[in-house]
């Protein structure tokens, strides 16, 4: 009896202690804009962090010289960053930079131990190696798998299963000549074991996920139509499934045994099942999206929305599809990656700004009240579908606006509190 209390117990406090888990903040990377022909920056890089606690977001670092971005994830205690020929490491809870080094032609970043893998790939640009792991601790070189006795073409993104890093090979930046390619690397033993061809349905593979013993890459083709290949990393065994819609893929995530998916110039999210190996349904939502991920713990979606050149907002769906909130970031916000913690650490990222709308719902007059705001802070009502409908500078530390919203339709609304490196956005409800 003794003995069946104390497993009770046990899995009792293994219970609590998932409970406790919370979604600390999203990193987010903006890519900016970068206009070629003038070989200019018009946009810069930008790293921001969002808190869904208090539905408000921040910048943290400009990356001035970066051309673009491409990714950024996180461990227990800082934050990687590949943007243009850079790799950037921040702490996750000063947002500190502590260190970077010049990397040419890094694309995606995963982690591995005390070990960060990278792939490498750039338009009008060969390289003798296109997949290379750094030290965490300072960045330094450990070693490369040249294209003699790793990958032969530039690379994208990474997974890692049992030691094993399995690599989207796509050679995308040769216009006609990409190729579909996992390729295997033993972590342990650093060598090249083999790869697995996606076939000719299966070029170009712009994105991949790993679920137990199944790989999925999100391929483009040649932009004018995309697929979902499903890899069985026990024998290898490869099946492509083409995607309806014409076009390449926007963005793809994981959400509920299921694949999230836009094909360029469609306003809807497309859902590849997993268990079925078919597209079951789709999600209207009337967006074009950017990018996407998924917030595990809570089964929500972030995707991203702009038009690369002036802004960029980031909204939360529920799996359904149900708009849940939604905030400014900055312009082209092309990946995410979340910051879980125990909601009792000690040093979770909190702001004291709040912004505070009230009623909510509401049929008449809206009552906005801003605390701790910086200076000529702007605040504005915006639809669901973008319309600005009002908008206001406030100054002051505190302010309080009221908002006649009785001639709106009913429907649901986002008040915005804009300062230069922060916003707060709240949703509200018109009856």
């Amino acid at each position: 009896m003794k003995k069946f209390i104390l497993i009770v117990i046990i899995a009792l406090s293994s219970m609590m202690s998932n409970a406790q888990q919370i979604l600390n903040q999203v990193i987010i990377l903006n890519e900016g804009k970068y206009n070629y022909i003038l070989q200019q920056i018009e946009k810069p890089v930008t790293v921001g962090y969002y808190i869904p606690q208090t539905n408000s977001y921040s910048v943290f670092d400009t990356i001035e010289n970066a051309r673009f971005a491409s990714d950024v994830v996180v461990d227990n205690e800082n934050i990687y960053v590949a943007a243009d020929n850079s790799l950037l490491k921040y702490d996750l809870n000063t947002h500190q930079l502590l260190s970077t080094i010049i990397v040419n032609g890094i694309r995606k970043i995963a982690l591995w131990n005390n070990k960060i893998l990278l792939t490498r790939g750039e338009y009008l640009t060969t390289y003798e190696s296109y997949f290379q792991v750094y030290n965490k601790s300072d960045l330094s070189f450990d070693y490369e798998l040249d294209t003699l006795n790793g990958p032969q073409y530039a690379s994208d993104g990474i997974v890692i299963k049992d030691n094993i890093a399995y690599i989207a090979i796509n050679n995308g930046f040769v216009w006609g000549g990409a190729v579909g390619i996992v390729g295997k690397v033993d972590l342990t033993a650093q060598n090249y074991l083999s790869e697995i061809s996606l076939g000719a349905d299966g070029i170009n593979p712009e994105n991949i996920l790993i679920d137990n013993n199944m790989l999925y890459t999100v391929n483009n083709r040649d932009y004018s139509f995309a697929s979902i290949s499903s890899v069985d990393i026990t024998n290898s065994n490869v099946v492509t499934t083409n995607l309806n819609n014409a076009g390449g893929c926007q963005g793809s995530a994981f959400i509920n045994s299921k694949i999230a998916y836009q094909t360029y110039n469609e306003n809807f999210i497309g859902r590849f099942d997993l268990n079925s190996q078919s597209i079951s349904d789709s999600l209207f939502i009337n967006r074009t999206v950017y990018a996407m991920e998924t917030d595990i713990l809570n089964q929500q979606l972030y995707a991203s929305e702009t038009d690369f050149t002036s802004y960029g907002l980031v909204l939360i769906y529920t799996e359904s599809g149900s708009l849940l909130n939604a905030f400014v970031a900055g312009v082209t916000p092309g990946k995410f990656a979340f910051d879980y913690r125990n909601a009792s650490a000690t040093n979770l990222i909190n702001t004291n700004s709040q912004l505070l709308v009230f009623p909510n719902p509401a049929t008449n007059q809206l009552t906005i009240a801003g605390t701790n705001t910086d200076e000529n802070s702007t605040i504005t009502l915006t639809s669901v579908d973008g319309k600005i409908l009002f908008t206001k500078t406030v100054n002051g530390k505190n302010f309080v606006q009221h908002l006649n919203i009785s001639e709106y339709s009913a429907g649901t609304y986002l008040i915005t509190l804009l300062s230069e490196n922060k916003n707060f956005v709240q949703k509200v409800v018109k009856y």
